[in-house]
């Protein structure tokens, strides 16, 4: 498998955890604390797109 296949494969499994977070998140009673834990995951989306974009 090829280094890139495999960023690739690293890449889709971030995003299905990112995204099952995602979903917990939004699921909180507490709107402050939701609105605090999606902004958090924004930056961690943000930062492993950059990471990717400079590869």
């Amino acid at each position: 498998m090829s280094k890139l296949s495999q960023l690739t494969t690293r890449k889709q499994k971030l995003e299905r955890k990112l995204f099952l977070l995602e979903m917990d998140i939004r699921n909180f009673h507490n709107e402050q604390e939701r609105q605090e834990l999606l902004s958090k995951l924004e930056d961690i989306k943000q930062e492993i797109n950059d990471l990717i974009d400079s590869i």
